[in-house]
Formats: C-alpha cells, sequence, structure tokens
C-alpha cells in the first residue's frame, strides 16, 4: 500500500482551473476524492503485473475521455490484430485450455483481467479487476465469472486482459461483441490455433460487424481501418 501511494502522489494532478467542478463557486472535494481513489486503483493493477498495462493499451482514468473500438485501444505500435467473436472471453474448455497453455509456453503463472470502466455505464467508480491462477480450471473460472452480480458481467462491460508479458493483450468488448487479440508477430500462429482462428479472423465476423454497425457506418470504417485494414499480417 505504501508503493501505491507513493505512485500516487508521483502521477495524480488534479485540475487546477479551468473544468474543475466546483459546488456553490468553490472547489468540489467530492469529485476530487472520487478520482483519488480511481487514480489509485488503476494505478495499482498497473504495477500489478511485471508488465504495466499501460505499455499493452491505452488506458485513461478520465471517464469523460474514455478509449474503446473503434478506436485504437493498444499502445504497442508494432502489435498484429487478431479478432474473434466476443461475447465472453472463452467459448468453451477447449479455448481455455489453448489459453493457458500459450501463456505457460510464454512464462506466465497467472493473467489479468481489468475493467474500462470508462466504457460502462455506471456509478461506480472504481473498475472490477481479477487475478487468475493459470492453475485455474475451466469450471472455476466460470463459477467466479457467474458469481459476478451485475454490472460485472462479460455482456455489458469492456475488459483489458493482460498478463506479465507485455507482447500480448486481450480487449473484450460489448459493441462491437468482438475480442481483440493484440500481440507480436512471433505469438500470431500461437494465439490463432488456441481460440481456432483463420488469417486475422476479420472474414470469420464480417456480418456480426456488418449487423453491429449498421447505422454506424463511419464507425465500422474507423474499425476496419484501425484493427483490420492497418494490420501488418503478411
Amino acid at each position: 500500500m505504501v508503493l501505491d501511494c507513493t505512485i500516487f502522489r508521483l502521477c495524480y494532478r488534479p485540475p487546477l482551473t479551468k473544468g474543475v467542478p466546483r459546488r456553490g463557486g468553490l472547489w468540489n472535494p467530492v469529485f476530487h476524492l472520487k478520482n483519488l481513489y480511481l487514480h489509485i486503483h488503476i494505478i495499482r493493477i498497473k504495477f500489478m503485473a511485471g508488465a504495466r498495462a499501460d505499455s499493452i493499451f491505452r488506458i485513461t482514468t478520465d471517464k469523460e475521455h474514455v478509449i474503446c473500438p473503434p478506436q485504437q485501444v493498444f499502445s504497442n505500435a508494432d502489435f498484429h490484430f487478431t479478432l474473434t467473436v466476443g461475447g465472453g472471453l472463452f467459448e468453451d474448455e477447449c479455448e481455455y485450455d489453448g489459453f493457458r497453455q500459450v501463456l505457460q509456453r510464454l512464462g506466465e503463472t497467472e493473467f489479468y483481467i481489468l475493467e474500462n470502466i470508462g466504457a460502462t455505464i455506471t456509478d461506480r467508480s472504481l473498475p472490477f479487476s481479477a487475478t487468475i491462477s493459470l492453475d485455474c480450471r475451466y469450471v472455476d473460472f466460470q463459477t467466479m465469472l457467474e458469481a459476478f452480480e451485475p454490472p460485472f458481467g462479460w455482456v455489458i462491460n469492456h475488459f483489458f486482459v493482460f498478463g506479465n508479458n507485455a507482447g500480448w493483450g486481450i480487449y473484450v468488448a460489448e459493441f462491437p461483441p468482438v475480442n481483440i487479440i493484440g500481440c507480436s508477430k512471433l505469438l500470431l500462429r500461437e494465439f490463432r490455433e488456441a481460440f481456432g482462428i483463420e488469417g486475422n479472423g476479420y472474414e470469420q465476423i464480417s456480418d456480426l460487424i456488418d449487423r453491429e454497425f449498421e447505422n454506424n457506418p463511419e464507425d465500422k470504417r474507423r474499425f476496419i481501418e484501425v484493427y483490420v485494414n492497418d494490420n501488418r499480417i503478411a
């Protein structure tokens, strides 16, 4: 906890003048207290893993400027992207075991889940987070997820999934309902095989993307530009 507070003092700078919420013309301490808690929690999660979460994802604590698809959510400019149907992190036990095997080969012992709190319509200040050991069985993983009371379900939230190795990350999106796997070129085949993905996966989910963006053609164009056309897969 000492480490968390030290990091907070170094990183958190409340707005000084313009844009500061005021109560009766005075500085509003409640607003800044909520932001203090949010910053401490995000910073603690970022340093929970050996690889900082923000070395993999573009994470903001400002709910007014949330980053989620069709925007680029990954901070590593060298990542390649692979897409699969969302609605959950794993379709079945086979995918879960394949994912665990990939991580084990990378030397991981656990992976982390962090909610993109700004993308969730909620009054909560703190994002949901979890640490999952690779020893966790699929049935136990499912039981844990089912135990979450709304709004902690996968269906209505956006999540960052990552580990200690900065060479990979998964963004679980609610809109569009897809999982975006970002990783180094060396890991592409491993993740494709684990999740049964052909190519970068777009052809397998193109009908889903068309339906989701039916009324938002500009968002569809941006999504394809960021995660499909900008993909550097040979």
